[in-house]
């Protein structure tokens, strides 16, 4: 079997899935498809860039499709919506929601972003108060899926 970008993408979902973000490592990654490290770096430079894939991936399969909201739907409605799809997205994975917070650039995420502000620029909210919604939803759902995933504390005395 060929290697190529997205069998790589695929093992390290599975990885992730197996172990968590601290499991996923290149060397484990590389053993998993059964080729020497140096051949993984022709695809993926680094962990730090197989990170960024990941969280690209995890956001992919719950938002492969965009679309901004009928012309009756209330923006408030659908951002919320949108903020229950990712946090679906994050919560798929075992530490979804860190490696989100650990991707360097998500394309996908600037995409889901630059979505939603230009919605609520279209249904009349000023683009500085639309930013501003936008990164607040947006972080506060990842941060609630951190804490979600976070493993459990023991109390202390």
């Amino acid at each position: 079997m060929t290697l190529d970008r997205q069998r790589i993408i695929d093992e390290a979902l599975a990885l992730l899935d197996a172990e968590g973000l601290d499991g996923v490592t290149t060397r484990k990654l590389a053993a998993r498809l059964g080729v020497q490290s140096p051949t993984l770096y022709w695809h993926v430079p680094n962990k730090a860039a197989l990170v960024t894939e990941l969280a690209e991936a995890i956001l992919e399969q719950e938002f492969a499709d965009l679309t901004p909201p009928g012309p009756e739907e209330p923006w408030p409605d659908w951002l919320g919506a949108l903020a229950g799809r990712l946090r679906r997205a994050l919560l798929a994975h075992p530490d979804g929601a860190r490696v989100l917070s650990a991707a360097q650039l998500c394309r996908k995420l600037a995409a889901i972003s630059e979505l939603a502000m230009s919605t609520l620029v279209v249904r009349g909210v000023p683009l500085r108060q639309a930013r501003v919604i936008v990164l607040t939803v947006e972080r506060f759902t990842v941060g609630h899926v951190l804490e979600e995933q976070a493993p459990a504390r023991t109390p202390s005395r």
